[in-house]
This record gives structure tokens, C-alpha cells and sequence, in this order.
């Protein structure tokens, strides 16, 4: 543009150009941790290639496709993914039977107050 409008040659517009582009986006660039950056995205990729060897036993070549989603699409592990997006990126879901979505509904409640490991037990021995 700025050689048709002035008419000038490219040698001596690229200086001013390249100047301008440096100052223009130099307040954008210092704020980023390139190194932070870099560790990020390396942790990304780790957490897709596991996602993927997770996954290739049941889904074969989709694997690859549905970890990159996951790791993409969804900020953090605890990020909810509920049934109609399961199916849509490929994955294949089970859903609870109806005393199990109860039980699990009754727990969302204590869930953000809650760190817990182990099994779900209801009441006394079941067979």
C-alpha cells in the first residue's frame, strides 16, 4: 500500500516500516515469558501424548484427534465436559444409572470444600 500511495522505492520504506512495526508491538511483546512460555506449552504437549496413549487402545486412530481437542479446548483437568460434547469430540460415555446420578448430585454440593480419595461405598456391603 504505502508503495503505491507514495511512490517510493521498497530499500527505503522498509526501515521506516520495520521501525514502526517494532515500536508498535514492542509494548505487547515485553510482557511475555518466553521461557514460562515455552515450559507451558511443553507441559501441553506432554499432557497430549500421554492423552493420546491413554486413549488409542479404544479409540484407535481417533486417539490423536480427540486428545488434541482436549487439551485445546479445555482450560484445566477440572473443566466440566458434559455428554452431548463428549460425543461430539468423539469420545464414547456411559451414563450413570439413576441411583449413582443421584448420589453423585448430592456430593456436587460438598465438592468445592472437598479433597477426597478412595471409593464410593453405599451403606452397608451390596452384592
Amino acid at each position: 500500500m504505502l508503495l503505491r500511495r507514495t511512490g517510493k522505492k521498497s530499500k527505503n520504506l522498509l526501515p521506516l516500516v520495520t521501525d514502526f512495526v517494532a515500536k508498535l508491538t514492542h509494548p505487547m511483546f515485553e510482557g511475555i515469558d518466553v521461557v514460562r512460555y515455552t515450559q507451558m506449552s511443553r507441559l501441553l504437549k506432554v499432557a497430549e501424548e500421554y492423552g493420546k496413549r491413554l486413549l488409542r487402545r479404544d479409540y484407535g486412530e481417533n486417539a490423536d484427534d480427540i486428545a488434541s481437542t482436549l487439551v485445546s479446548k479445555f482450560p484445566e483437568h477440572g473443566f466440566a465436559i458434559y455428554p452431548p460434547e463428549a460425543r461430539e469430540i468423539g469420545l464414547q460415555i456411559a451414563l450413570p444409572r439413576e441411583r449413582d446420578r443421584q448420589v453423585l448430585e448430592d456430593l456436587t454440593r460438598y465438592l468445592p470444600d472437598l479433597n477426597a480419595i478412595g471409593n464410593l461405598v453405599y451403606g452397608e456391603s451390596e452384592t
